[in-house]
């Protein structure tokens, strides 16, 4: 990772935190306000980068990616782009091998190569209005496929709406597939497979009260085939693909659980998770790059946690 250039090492020990599991925080750096993260092997060198996106003062975007080495991350790079990135995601688009940083915020969705050091915008969309915060992918056989949410209210309604759209990405360009506008606040999505289809899993709600999971089969046409009540009126912003396809939720201030996709796309509960609540918890990154770990990203600080599966 030493050819991402503007170097610096930032060292964080992770201590033993109940129950075996871990954590360690790396600061927030110069008005950068953490969003989203992801873990995935950048540079096809077997080590695993953690690539967690934000926003500077200026409203502009910072892309910074670490190492974990001997239970630390170390800094190797910060990538100033133009628009600033509320989630991160990736996906080999242009079918070179290598994965490129997909973003979202500010009403853009971008994809990102690094050349000699340096973020160069591969392409982009411009989504439907500016508060655009969520973004999830999947590597499919056509390509890699993309989810986003945009958001907005109505000055004479009190419940706004989030369109959720789906893209593929292929030779370095991304199409739209399909959309589906839901009349609440879409918390968090995720992309997952199972056998032949690819579903779509999603919490919703409105303010602070909801924690309604939907699940969609986006293989063709959009259809709902699953939803659940997860909470007594709690959002649940935080998803995550996990190892076998399962998908983690964690409902705000309170412990997670693990689901199975089955074959129609309903969810089935394999177990809690028991994790302690931290600022913003968003379960996005794979702090050690393996399957079947969960990590944390949370604000005033990045925070990883890890806990076996």
């Amino acid at each position: 990772m030493g050819s991402l250039g503007r170097s610096g090492v930032l060292a964080v020990s992770i201590v033993g935190f109940c129950l075996g599991l871990l954590l360690g925080a790396i600061p927030v750096v110069g008005e950068m306000l953490a969003s989203r993260g992801v873990s995935t092997d950048l540079d096809r060198d077997g080590k695993y980068e953690l690539i967690v996106g934000g926003v500077v003062a200026n409203g502009r975007g910072l892309i910074r990616v670490g190492q974990i080495h001997n239970r630390s991350v170390r800094l190797v790079s910060e990538l100033p782009v133009e628009v600033e990135v509320r989630d991160v995601a990736t996906g080999d688009i242009d079918g070179d091998g290598m994965p490129e940083i997909l973003t979202i915020g500010a009403g853009h969705l971008r994809a990102y190569r690094i050349e000699m050091g340096e973020p160069v915008a591969l392409t982009g969309r411009r989504l439907r209005t500016a508060w655009t915060d969520r973004l999830s992918s999947l590597t499919v056989s056509d390509g890699v496929w993309i989810a986003s949410t945009d958001y907005r209210v109505e000055r004479d309604q009190d419940v706004g709406e989030t369109k959720i759209t789906g893209w593929v990405a292929t030779d370095g360009q991304i199409e739209q597939m399909w959309s589906i506008d839901i009349d609440a606040h879409v918390g968090d999505l995720v992309l997952v497979s199972k056998g032949d289809d690819v579903f779509l899993v999603l919490e919703s709600g409105t303010g602070d009260e909801g924690g309604d999971i939907r699940v969609y089969n986006v293989t063709g046409h959009p259809r709902q085939v699953w939803t659940h009540r997860l909470t007594d009126g709690v959002r649940c912003r935080a998803l995550e693909v996990t190892e076998g396809n399962r998908v983690a939720i964690q409902p705000y201030g309170g412990s997670g659980s693990l689901w199975q996709v089955k074959g129609g796309g309903d969810l089935r509960r394999e177990r809690s998770l028991q994790l302690s609540p931290l600022g913003s918890i968003v379960p996005r990154v794979g702090p050690d790059g393996h399957p079947g770990t969960l990590g944390i990203t949370a604000e005033p600080m990045w925070a990883v946690r890890t806990i076996s599966f």
